[in-house]
């Protein structure tokens, strides 16, 4: 990562002082998702104060460094007040998990759409399983479009069975292979 991926903002005030440290900004991958890492900056010396992946976190422990290396006589105090206790950092609540998995706004309308149910077959679709398909009646490889016109819920077998063929030619095949074999509706 490049400097130039790194954003930075002086800090004031408290062990800070007045713009000598800087808060910097880094997107990152953790755990297969984005996300931003802090850090606690000393540009002239080109040092790093501490690392978290909170900023309540990061400057927490950048205060406390600065605090012990103050008290070592390694760096002047400052008499400016601080602009939030690290109490008032502690009591900030991590951030809501959701309960099940994510489903995205375009899988659920498209789910709300089809009534929950394959648009081929007529089998129960669960909204959170991964056992259904958001498939496109007009295939996209026959100049069919994503959008919501386009887009039916459908099962895995169905969507499978139906490949790059339209809706109305899978329909059909369906029911010829019916006829054939002596099903009626």
């Amino acid at each position: 990562m490049t400097a130039s991926h790194i954003l930075r903002k002086p800090l004031f005030g408290g062990p800070f002082g007045s713009g000598r440290f800087e808060l910097a900004t880094q997107a990152i991958v953790s755990g297969g998702l984005h996300a931003v890492r802090f850090m606690v900056i000393e540009p002239s010396a080109g040092r790093v104060v501490s690392i978290a992946e909170s900023k309540s976190d990061v400057l927490a422990t950048a205060r406390r460094v600065l605090r012990t290396r103050d008290d070592a006589g390694e760096l002047p105090l400052w008499y400016q007040p601080r602009l939030w206790s690290d109490a008032e950092l502690a009591a900030v609540p991590p951030p809501a998990t959701p309960a099940g998995p994510r489903v995205s706004r375009r899988r659920r309308h498209v789910h709300e759409r089809s009534g929950g149910r394959c648009h081929y077959c007529g089998s129960d679709l669960k909204l959170e399983s991964s056992s259904w398909h958001v498939e496109h009646q007009m295939p996209r490889a026959l100049g069919g479009s994503d959008g919501m016109p386009n887009l039916v819920a459908a099962c895995a077998t169905c969507n499978l069975r139906k490949g790059d063929r339209t809706a109305i030619e899978f329909v059909w095949a369906v029911g010829q292979s019916r006829r054939r074999w002596g099903h009626r509706r």
